[in-house]
């Protein structure tokens, strides 16, 4: 994987769960996709880049009848989460979203490890409040948040462990 697609094998099995949630019926979860300028050089691409800003990565409804929103992130980082992989925009907008009473979080993908955790939104802020450091590390994420697991029908359940905080 290079850089440029570091994250997306991630995306797809959040994608395949989102797939199998829609069958079940137990929620209607999309991505958002980006929008790109891309820049040729007659018929070879030279450049590409975003149009601006997107919010995060999926968004829409449970079953429940409750907003859901987060942004998916992947670190092959050890012991800790740079907190530099998290846009400003987007702790704002998931923050606006929990204000509003939806579902607000990020997704993080350990990739060495192979786990993943729910840190939702406010979670992150207090950490950020109370911390000055430019990573979360990995204890915090064992200690204060949910891990996800995988099922045998769902790569990447994060649905199970949300409805049974509801």
């Amino acid at each position: 994987t290079n850089h440029a697609n570091r994250g997306k094998s991630f995306e797809k099995l959040i994608e395949d769960t989102n797939a199998i949630y829609e069958v079940e019926k137990l929620g209607l979860i999309q991505k958002i996709p980006n929008e790109w300028i891309v820049q040729r050089r007659g018929p070879q691409i030279v450049n590409a880049f975003t149009r601006s800003k997107s919010t995060v990565d999926f968004i829409g409804i449970i079953h429940t009848g409750q907003s859901i929103s987060f942004e998916a992130k992947q670190t092959a980082n050890k012991t800790s989460f740079p907190l530099s992989n998290i846009k400003p925009h987007q702790i704002e907008y998931l923050t606006k979203f929990e204000q509003m009473k939806g579902i607000a979080f990020f997704l993080i993908n350990f990739s060495t490890f192979g786990r993943t955790y729910i840190l939702p939104i406010i979670k992150l802020n207090e950490y950020i409040q109370k911390n000055d450091s430019k990573s979360i590390p990995l204890s915090f994420f064992e200690e204060n948040t949910i891990e996800v697991y995988r099922t045998a029908t769902k790569p990447i359940d994060y649905l199970s462990p949300i409805l049974k905080l509801l």
